[in-house]
């Protein structure tokens, strides 16, 4: 079982404010990264400039150890994009948040941290009580109740969505769409008065293969698990390190 711990390294030096990556992995891997650890050069994607590393990693009650040592949900973010936004908005770099966005951020990034937990943990827990077959019913039948859990604690909107959806009802939000159409793979703020909209991608790591891979790397009995379900499916044909979507979230002061 992982051990629950917070890391974080910071490669630009002290003061700085990007933020990269949330990693679920074994006790192994946790606590505090350095330049020696296998995922730090690997999953971290040590090519994307100012990143400063976080990992989490929980306890999660009998989890089977193959999945608690590879699984990786990695979500980027950090230097902006240089897109359009709407009148009376503005894309800004992490660094250029005005005060009351950085503390809209915070709530967004927790809301975040916490789907992700939360989805990780059923996931887990579905695998090993039933296999990939039983994972591919949490995300149709219990993602949707977890952020709404996630999204009425944290104070804001939350969802996910991705540009091959599997599931109809994360289609992006409007003010997202047209930032999606550019794949960002990193983080995307949109600020406007008191309010802050964001995007965190969220990139496929090896144990997604088995529901999202390519037909070779698909657990048993999930393909004919996916017809049945999702007859329209276009979530599948994924390597590792693919960008497989995005968390996105509305967060207002008012």
């Amino acid at each position: 079982m992982g051990q629950c711990r917070l890391a974080q390294r910071d490669t630009q030096g002290p003061g700085s404010a990007d933020r990269d990556t949330t990693f679920l992995g074994s006790p192994g891997h946790a606590g505090t990264l350095d330049r020696a650890d296998p995922l730090a050069d690997g999953t971290a994607r040590g090519s994307y400039p100012g990143i400063m590393l976080y990992r989490l990693t929980t306890w999660i009650a009998g989890a089977a150890p193959a999945l608690a040592a590879t699984f990786s949900l990695t979500l980027l973010s950090g230097c902006g994009s240089e897109i359009d936004a709407p009148p009376g908005w503005q894309v800004v770099k992490r660094g250029e948040l005005n005060a009351a966005s950085a503390a809209l951020l915070e709530s967004a990034e927790s809301a975040r941290n916490g789907l992700a937990r939360g989805l990780v943990g059923e996931l887990t827990a579905a695998i090993q009580e039933g296999g990939h077959v039983s994972a591919i019913g949490v995300c149709q039948e219990r993602a949707p109740a977890i952020a709404a859990t996630v999204s009425a604690e944290a104070g804001v909107k939350i969802g996910r969505t991705s540009a091959q959806l599997r599931q109809p009802g994360n289609q992006a939000p409007e003010w997202a769409q047209d930032h999606l159409a550019a794949a960002p793979e990193e983080a995307l703020f949109i600020q406007g008065d008191k309010e802050l909209r964001a995007l965190f991608p969220i990139m496929i790591a090896p144990v997604c293969l088995a529901c999202h891979g390519q037909e070779a790397d698909l657990g048993d009995g999930v393909g004919g698990a996916l017809a049945e379900r999702y007859p329209a499916d276009q979530a599948v044909g994924y390597k590792d390190g693919d960008l497989r979507g995005w968390f996105w979230v509305e967060a207002s002061a008012d």
